[in-house]
């Protein structure tokens, strides 16, 4: 499991249906910017080899399915790295909440206030957990 501390930077950030696509710039050639992305995975996964679903850096493609927990909720998501012309386009789906069964963006199996109000708090949770992971990626790629 990775264990990761929150922390807030701003995102420029488009959702849609519970996915988070955005696109870092990059200071370095693709492929050091790839090789420094697979060393902060390795870094931070206790078990990196489990979490790598895909890689391939001809085609400049690594997905991570990761799960992250907290105080309060665990979260499962995958993330999805593309290194194209000196930018790496980063997506963020399948999230959930492990413990609850919560989905991003869907409230629909909330029935009572206090589900509502929880789910709430686990999605801005995750826009925060969004915020910290982009900034931690992109100083870790461009190293």
């Amino acid at each position: 499991m990775f264990y990761f501390i929150l922390g807030i930077s701003s995102v420029n950030a488009q959702e849609s249906n519970g996915e988070i696509h955005t696109s870092l710039n990059l200071t370095i050639p693709n492929d050091d910017a790839y090789i420094n992305t697979m060393i902060w995975i390795a870094e931070n996964f206790n078990d990196s080899n489990d979490a790598i679903k895909l890689k391939d850096k001809e085609a400049g493609i690594i997905v991570v399915k990761a799960s992250i927990n907290d105080n309060k909720f665990s979260t499962s998501f995958t993330m999805t790295f593309r290194f194209k012309s000196n930018e790496c386009s980063l997506d963020f789906k399948d999230w959930k909440e492990t413990q609850y069964d919560y989905s991003y963006g869907d409230t629909s199996n909330c029935y009572t206030k206090a589900c509502r109000k929880n789910i709430k708090k686990w999605m801005l949770q995750v826009d925060q957990l969004v915020s910290g992971l982009l900034t931690e990626i992109s100083n870790a790629m461009n190293q």
